[in-house]
């Protein structure tokens, strides 16, 4: 097999030289350039056409894709006589001369007797013979013939005899590789924890083996997740078998606790899809799958077979524990086998890589099992020559809505219908269109619908087009006459997709529900169709016959005892009908089928309390609770059926109003005109997960400015809220509640003297890794006066709560009451913070605040982050044609710097930075391949684009959480999620390396000011077997290219104005602003920004003659340009002498930095500054005939690691050269050192201002 796989990779190869060489058959050349008709003809006028397969089929391809669908009633015999057939029937099962896509389509007539033809036909592969036996089975059920679904069902020879355990958490599809207890515990007293459903143990489903494929579909309440399945396999002798799988999603396999499979792509797979041959011992063996499933409903189906595919006939089965063999890999040897499918077509394409009919078959046979990237591996080197193909594209959309990547589909759509507007699937994609075709007139629209209904032979495109354009014209007697016909069609076709398709119209367009009703009972009588049999029960419960809806859903759920949503229907119509003692055998079955599920305790809860047992109904809404800790209603009722009162409400304060009239008036001073009287927070956390708090807070207005903070009030709340009070509290006691939407107030005729009363609950739910942790902070301190602060934190005794209070104390109790615990912090102080300073800290960094979490470690959220993206890096061929576009020579003899560089600037010059909510979602990354054919993306996509070609240049990098300077340094204390932008930390020559990736004028290796000092988190890329502890960090001191600017000015002064022309200079992170001024293309909005920049130094009198010298390579580190300026200022004389100052081109400090007396917060010094370095020189002339006469001393100094000097030196009489050189340091200035830095400033401005006389 390996020969076999090199020669189909070498003829691969060779294979897309000559698709570029466009060495086709004609009439494939044709076809591939949409000419269809003729390709048609081509083919049809070919002589020497043999008596084939190959001919046979393409001429049905070429046929399908003109329009004509129509085929000949021998085709099944044709197709049937010839060797081999049945690879292709597996290639071309889907298409429309076979059988469709009939899981959109459904079957008809037609299709049901090729599929029952088929069946009887001799069919050696036995893959391709399960298959028809299975789909066999589907039409049996179609058509209510229950017993013979069964019958084929039960006579496919897959394992039906299992243990199913979960659902487990599946966040961003990273639950493949989380160690989940059921992979090492095959049996478990005390079952495990979901990391969100509760617990859950290992269970026996009922009614198993009555069907081949096994659906997790009970479990499906609690949304997309991770299951599990066990059998027990007594073998009576060592044999090599193989196990032969289809799945809906990623999954992975064991034997005997021995990891033997993997599949990392979550998409759906047909029977036998993968193949894996390995040692089964003698004796008892445990085989154990994992399904992660993130899209689609978790099904699996497996056989256990010889090489051949011929079942195993001396196998047992059991579902219950059996101690059993313990292996290891190497007892096992597994080994993954070759799709019979795909080895046969690979042959052929090897044999003739110019066979176009034979790559187009293993293309299909690629999508049956959703094998996109191997689909794209030939479809991307054919559209390179054919880029236009219709065909090409139509499989290339099928190979992308498969990876996920919609917008290169949608893309690929609109091409199809602009280049190709006639093509049959560009028609269609229009009709689909709902939107589109509502914008259409009617002249518009009838020309259209002539092209659709003229695109195919098929009726039901013909008369839909007629349908609607009747509707349009409000011809509502022919629009009915059209449905007649069609319905009667689909009738005679036995159709029934297009009978419940078409019933709805009845209402929809007719009004005539009795039509409906008649329609639906037709259909129900003779086909199944579970969604038509429920709207029928909607009719009956409309006319008050609940109990015909019993009787259809009894009916049904006998021929489906497994299902527990067809039994959950039925258990909601009995109880609906008063029948709660009926339902409640019902509601008993379906926890047979799956005895953790929060749905049914509720309606077993619900039954029981209708019957009068109270305990009963209590203790399954408890049960029911345990599963779903976020169900309010069901809290709610637990909690009217104890009557336990609300236990918040003991630690709120008791009566508001008297506390407003006993605190109100104290005449507090304060700066904005309102005083708080109480800052209260009460919060619950329930024992299972999730909580509850109630605010309460009131402001007393003082003055007018607190009427014009609070006349417009917002909380900014969104989900999840209760607002119990929003009311003006009058000096008199009276009450006037504002006017509200949502969290929003506007509280009319309030004035100076009034109290404001705002009191709301909010609610938080627990989901995901960290469902049963809570994360908190709040503010205690404020710039306002505040006569009362409070948090209480009621939590579960035997939960571990970490806390911490930041910039001080506050005053703590904490006592336990029964089985809770009660934290209160509180502060009764009347002092406010000192009045707001420029580049103060940020409020976190300098009032008390609490924090509070029970997530245990930084470690835990950096392995949270790292399961939750790793799904995301995805080296898929669109990334790798990017890699080889940055490395078209390989990186053997790049440096590591060079590697990383490259990469970095890939991602620089080709994407632009966008923040959209709909493109991005919280945390998780855009998969690198969307992130490149949408060239946007926001940080932690370009961030996982970096470290995905990273890894395959082999660099170590990870991403790194980032919450910016900006925030503050004390807002992540305690562990949380609590991040706002994302980098990457990459291992250089030199050592490890930061780097910000949302700039694209940013130099390599620069950082921006928002980074120094930053709070980070690095996240590793794996955390199976990972001991390394991950703790937060402060970036300070990392390595970095210094931010330097440096400028040369030549200034000339005469007597009616100054020339100078200024040569400018900058590294480091400072270029990016630049970058982007010379980035616009208008040469004259350049230089109005330049202009601002110069003028906000040297003042208004200047004037730009030109900018030139421009240079700003963006992957160089630095930019240079020159500026020529003219500056009309007049000059000063005292007597005979002129005086100057240099011009202020560069400033390293300011006025603003000092403009207060005294200072009682910090300077945080990268508020105010970005240069690490200024370097400013000037060469000033004075006319041939004067001289300097009066030039200042040289300068030196100094203030910590702050630097200035600057020198005079006197080249010739009329010639002065000035250099100042600043190095400034990020450091804050604390208040104690404000009176030196003071001094140092002031010394720097003096100096730079002082004066140069000349005669």
């Amino acid at each position: 097999m390996k020969n076999n796989y090199i020669l189909f990779v070498i003829c691969l190869l060779f294979c897309c030289t000559m698709f570029s060489q466009s060495n086709f058959e004609n009439h494939w050349n044709l076809l591939l350039q949409n000419d269809r008709k003729e390709a048609l003809d081509a083919f049809s006028s070919t002589e020497n056409h043999q008596n084939d397969i190959v001919s046979l089929l393409s001429k049905k391809l070429i046929q399908v894709e003109n329009g004509i669908f129509q085929v000949e009633d021998n085709f099944v015999d044709q197709l049937s006589s010839y060797p081999d057939y049945e690879y292709y029937l597996y290639a071309f099962w889907n298409s429309p001369f076979l059988f469709n896509d009939y899981l959109e389509s459904g079957f008809n007539k037609t299709y049901s007797k090729r599929a029952k033809e088929l069946f009887e036909k001799p069919i050696k592969n036995t893959t391709v013979q399960e298959a028809l036996r299975y789909l066999n089975g589907i039409v049996a059920r179609g058509v209510n013939d229950w017993d013979s679904y069964y019958n084929l069902q039960q006579s496919i020879a897959a394992v039906n005899t299992w243990q199913f355990c979960g659902v487990f958490e599946n966040l961003n599809q990273s639950g493949l590789d989380i160690v989940y207890p059921p992979e090492n515990e095959p049996v478990s007293q005390n079952g495990f924890d979901t990391n969100g459903n509760g617990i859950v143990n290992w269970y026996t489903p009922e009614n198993t083996d009555l069907e081949a494929y096994q659906f997790f579909s009970n479990h499906s309440e609690y949304g997309y997740g991770v299951n599990y399945a066990q059998t027990f396999i007594e073998s009576p002798a060592y044999q090599r078998v193989t196990l032969r799988l289809g799945n809906s999603g990623k999954f992975k396999l064991w034997l005997n606790d021995v990891e033997i499979y993997t599949h990392n792509t979550d998409v759906t797979t047909d029977m036998d899809a993968y193949a894996i041959e390995v040692n089964l011992p003698k004796g008892y063996n445990r085989l154990l799958i994992k399904n992660a499933e993130s899209n689609s409903e978790s099904y699996f189906i497996l056989r256990i077979t010889d090489p051949q595919g011929k079942t195993i006939q001396n196998l047992k089965y059991s579902s219950d524990y059996i101690a059993y063999n313990r292996s290891t890999i190497n007892d096992l040897k597994p080994k993954e086998l070759e799709h019979s499918i795909e080895k046969f077509f690979k042959q052929k394409v090897a044999e003739n890589p110019q066979d176009f009919f034979h790559t187009y078959s293993l293309i299909l046979t690629y999508l049956r099992n959703s094998k996109y990237e191997e689909a794209k591996e030939l479809l991307l080197p054919i559209q390179k020559v054919y880029p236009k193909s219709s065909l090409i594209r139509h499989l290339l959309i099928l190979c992308y809505q498969l990876e996920g990547d919609y917008t290169t589909s949608q893309e690929l759509r609109k091409n199809m219908e602009l280049d190709d507007k006639d093509y049959y699937l560009a028609i269609l994609y229009v009709f689909q269109d709902q939107s589109r075709l509502s914008r259409m007139d009617i002249q518009e629209l009838e020309d259209f619908l002539k092209r659709l209904a003229d695109a195919t032979d098929q009726y039901i495109l013909k008369e839909s087009a007629n349908i609607l354009l009747s509707l349009r014209k409000s011809d509502r007697e022919n629009a009915k006459k059209e449905l007649k016909s069609i319905i009667k069609r689909a009738k005679e076709d036995e159709w029934v997709k297009m009978l419940t398709t078409y019933a709805t119209l009845y209402v929809i367009v007719l009004n005539d529900k009795d039509k409906e009703k008649e329609l639906l009972t037709y259909i129900n009588d003779n086909y199944l169709s579970y969604a038509n049999l429920l709207k029928l029960v909607q009719y009956y419960n409309k006319s008050g016959e609940e109990k015909k809806g019993i009787t259809l859903l009894k009916d049904f759920q006998e021929h489906l005892p497994g299902d527990n949503y067809v039994l959950i229907d039925l258990i909601n119509q009995l109880q609906r009908d008063n029948q709660y003692k009926e339902s409640l055998k019902y509601i008993e079955d379906a926890l047979q089928n799956y005895p953790y599920s929060s749905m049914l305790y509720r309606l077993k809860g619900e039954a029981l309390l209708h019957l009068n047992d109270k305990d009963g109904a209590l203790y399954n809404y408890k049960k029911a609770l345990e599963f779903n800790s976020n169900n309010r209603s069901l809290r709610q009722k637990i909690s009217d059926l104890t009557n336990q009162k609300d236990v918040i409400e003991s630690y709120t304060t008791k009566d508001v109003y008297a506390y407003i009239r006993l605190n109100r008036n104290k005449d507090i001073p304060n700066n904005y005109g309102f005083n708080i009287l109480l800052d209260e927070a009460v919060t619950l956390l329930y024992p299972e997960s999730g909580g509850k708090s109630k605010y309460t807070f009131l402001y007393e207005i003082t003055a007018d400015s607190g009427v014009e903070n609070f006349k417009e009030y917002d909380l900014g709340l969104t989900a999840g809220y209760n607002i119990l009070k929003s009311e003006i509290v009058k000096p008199d006691g009276s009450l006037t509640p504002a006017e509200k939407s949502g969290s929003n107030f506007v509280f009319n005729s309030l004035s100076v003297g009034d109290v404001i009363y705002i009191s709301y609950e909010s609610y938080f739910g627990g989901s995901g890794r960290f469902y049963k942790d809570f994360v908190d902070y709040y503010q205690f301190d404020s710039f306002h006066p505040c006569l009362k602060t409070s948090y209480t934190l009621i939590a579960p005794d035997k939960k571990k709560i970490n806390y911490k209070v930041t910039n001080g104390e506050l005053k703590f109790e904490q006592k336990t009451e029964k089985d809770q615990k009660i934290f209160t912090w509180s502060l009764d102080n009347l002092n406010t913070l000192s009045q707001q300073e420029y580049f103060m800290p940020q409020d976190v960094d300098i009032a008390r605040y609490l924090h509070i979490s029970t997530i245990e470690s930084w470690n835990d959220i950096a392995f949270w982050y790292s399961d939750l993206v790793r799904s995301q890096i995805r080296f898929n061929s669109q990334v790798e044609e990017a890699y080889n576009s940055i490395f078209p020579k390989g990186i053997s003899s790049l440096s590591k710097d060079e590697i990383a560089k490259r990469i970095y600037y890939y991602i620089m010059d080709n994407f632009n930075y966008s923040y959209v909510s709909f493109r991005q979602s919280g945390f998780i990354p855009q998969k690198p391949s969307k992130t490149i054919s949408s060239k946007l993306g926001d940080c932690k996509d370009f961030s996982t684009l970096f470290v995905t070609l990273a890894h395959k240049a082999g660099l170590d990098a990870n991403l790194v959480l980032i919450l910016t300077s900006d925030n503050g340094q004390k807002s992540l204390v305690l562990p949380s999620q609590n991040f706002n932008h994302c980098i990457v930390k990459v291992q250089l020559d030199k050592g490890e390396q930061f780097l910000e990736l949302t700039d694209k004028n940013l130099p390599f290796k620069s950082l921006p000011v928002s980074l120094e000092n930053a709070t980070a988190l690095e996240i590793p890329f794996m955390t199976t077997n990972n001991n390394i502890t991950y703790e937060l960090f402060q970036l300070n001191k990392v390595d970095k290219i210094p931010s330097i600017y440096k400028n040369n000015i030549n200034l000339v002064i005469d007597s009616d104005q100054q020339k100078m022309d200024v040569s400018s200079s900058f590294e480091g992170a400072i270029t990016s602003y630049y970058k982007g001024i010379f980035s616009e293309p208008s040469y004259d909005v350049i230089k109005k920004t330049i202009f601002e920049n110069f003028s906000n130094n040297l003042g208004s009198q200047i004037k730009i003659d030109t900018i030139y010298n421009i240079n700003k390579d963006i992957k160089k580190a630095n930019l240079r340009f020159s500026t020529s300026i003219t500056s009309n200022e007049k000059i000063n004389k005292i007597g005979s002498t002129k005086i100057i100052q240099i011009p202020n081109i560069s400033s390293a400090y300011s006025t603003h930095i000092i403009n207060e007396e005294e200072r009682k917060y910090p300077i945080v010094y990268n508020s105010y500054e970005n240069v690490d370095h200024y370097i400013t020189e000037y060469d000033i002339y004075i006319g041939k005939s004067e001289k300097f006469t009066e030039i200042p001393k040289n300068q030196f100094l100094k203030f910590k690691k702050h630097q200035y000097k600057i020198d005079y030196k006197l080249v010739n009489n009329n010639h002065l050269k000035v250099v100042i050189d600043a190095v400034t340091d990020k450091e804050n200035i604390l208040p104690t050192e404000y009176p030196e830095f003071k001094s140092y400033v002031s010394a720097v401005l003096e100096a730079k201002e002082a004066f140069i006389g000349f005669e």
